[in-house]
C-alpha cells in the first residue's frame, strides 16, 4: 500500500488530503502524487493480483514495461518534455534563482521565511522565480503540516515559477515521479521540468546520474539551435560540497559546454567550479554544521540568463567554526614536538545573535 497525496481543488484555502491506494490504481491519476514504500512491494503486488480489473492489469503491465526499459537502458535515449507557455512567462525579463530548500518538520519555519523573502525579491525586481531542486528533505515522504504551510505560502505567488526536481524530490532514479506537483498545484503560474526540456534558448535538466543521459540531452538540445544556458541538479566532479571537501564522484565537468553559464542545484556551498562556468546556487540557509561560516545568496538573472546581481541571505540558524590553541607547555612529555596543539570545533547560533560578518 502507498501513501498518496490528493489535491481535489485549487485556491487559497485548499488543503492536501492523504489517502491510501495501491500504485496500480493511481498510475494514471494526475491529481495524486504518490510515494512508494519498497518494503511493502510484495503485499502490494498480492493485493493487486486479487483485486485488479483487466484494464488495471494492462495499465500496470505497461508501467512495469516502462520501468524495466529505464532500468535496462533500452528506453529511447532522449525523452524531452514540452516547454511551458503563456504570456506572463514570455514577458518575464528577469529571474530570482534559489535551490536546495530541504523543507522538513525541523526546517519549516526557516523555509517559510526563505520563501517569503524570495517572493518579496521577485516582486521588487518584477521577476519570475526559478528553483533548482531539493525542495523537500526526505525522498518519498511529505509531512502533511509542512506541506500545508508551503501550499498556503505559494498560493500567494502570482509571478511565473519554474521548478526542477532534485534527487530529494524524486521517488526513484527514473525521475518521472516526484514531489513537486503539490507546489505546482498551489502556485498561480508554475511549470515543473520533469524531463529534459528546451525553453527560451536554455536547457533544463532534472536530476540524472548517468553521464550518457546528460550528454545525449545536451547534444539533442544543441541540435535544435544555440543554447544560452543550462539549468540542472547534479553531482559534478571537483565541485565543492563545502569549503574543504571536493566531490570525488559525479559528472565530469567537460560534459557541459564551457562557453555558456551552467546553473546548478545539489551542493549547498555557493560557488563556481574552478576552471568551468558551472555555478552552484547553494542552499538558502545553513542546513547542517558542514556549512559553518558559509554566506548564502540568491541570484538575479537577466533575460539572457546572465547574472545581474547576487542577493545576500542571512536567514535561519548559523553554524560557526572556532579554534582553540593549547600552549606547548601544556603538552604531555611524550607528545610529539611537531604537534600544533590546535583543536577545532563548532557552535550554533540558533537565534541569529552572532554577527554573520
Amino acid at each position: 500500500m502507498q501513501t498518496c497525496i490528493s489535491q481535489p481543488a485549487q485556491g487559497p484555502g485548499m488543503r492536501t488530503t492523504i489517502s491510501r491506494l495501491p500504485i496500480w490504481q493511481l498510475a494514471t491519476r494526475q491529481s495524486h502524487v504518490c510515494y512508494s514504500n519498497a518494503a511493502n512491494g510484495t503485499n502490494r503486488r498480492r493485493k493487486k493480483q486479487a483485486t485488479a480489473t483487466p484494464a488495471d492489469s494492462a495499465d500496470d503491465l505497461e508501467l512495469s514495461s516502462s520501468v524495466k526499459q529505464l532500468q535496462s537502458g533500452t528506453a529511447p535515449a532522449i525523452a524531452f518534455g514540452e516547454p511551458p507557455s503563456g504570456t506572463a512567462l514570455d514577458q518575464t525579463k528577469s529571474w530570482v534563482v534559489f535551490s536546495d530548500l530541504h523543507v522538513s518538520p525541523k526546517t519549516i519555519d526557516t523555509s517559510i521565511e526563505v520563501l517569503r523573502y524570495v517572493h518579496q525579491q521577485a516582486k521588487d525586481n518584477q521577476a519570475g522565480i526559478l528553483f533548482l531542486g531539493d525542495f523537500w528533505d526526505r525522498r518519498g515522504d511529505l509531512p502533511v503540516v509542512p506541506l500545508n504551510r508551503v501550499q498556503d505560502e505559494i498560493s500567494s505567488w502570482h509571478m511565473p515559477l519554474l521548478l526542477l526536481p532534485g534527487n530529494h524530490d524524486q521517488v526513484d532514479l527514473g525521475g518521472l515521479d516526484h514531489s513537486l506537483d503539490p507546489i505546482k498545484m498551489a502556485a498561480a503560474q508554475a511549470h515543473v521540468f520533469t524531463q529534459p526540456t528546451v525553453y527560451r534558448d536554455s536547457l533544463w535538466l532534472p536530476y540524472r546520474r548517468r553521464e550518457s543521459e546528460v550528454r545525449d540531452a545536451i547534444n539533442h538540445a544543441q541540435q535544435q539551435g544555440p543554447i544560452k544556458a543550462i539549468f540542472g541538479h547534479a553531482d559534478v566532479l571537483t565541485a565543492h560540497m563545502n569549503a574543504s571537501y571536493q566531490a570525488k564522484d559525479g559528472l565530469p565537468p567537460d560534459v557541459f559546454p564551457a562557453q555558456i553559464p551552467i546553473y546548478m542545484g545539489h551542493y549547498h556551498y555557493p560557488h563556481t567550479v574552478e576552471g568551468t562556468s558551472i555555478t552552484y546556487i547553494g542552499s538558502p540557509y545553513q542546513v547542517s554544521s558542514s556549512e559553518a561560516g558559509q554566506q548564502k545568496r540568491l541570484l538575479l538573472l537577466d533575460h539572457h540568463w546572465q547574472i545581474s546581481s547576487e542577493i545576500p541571505l542571512n536567514i535561519g540558524r548559523r553554524f560557526w567554526n572556532f579554534h582553540t590553541m593549547f600552549p606547548a607547555a601544556a603538552a604531555t612529555p611524550d607528545s610529539s614536538s611537531s604537534s600544533s596543539g590546535d583543536e577545532s570545533s563548532s557552535i550554533t547560533d540558533t537565534e541569529g545573535i552572532l554577527d554573520p560578518a
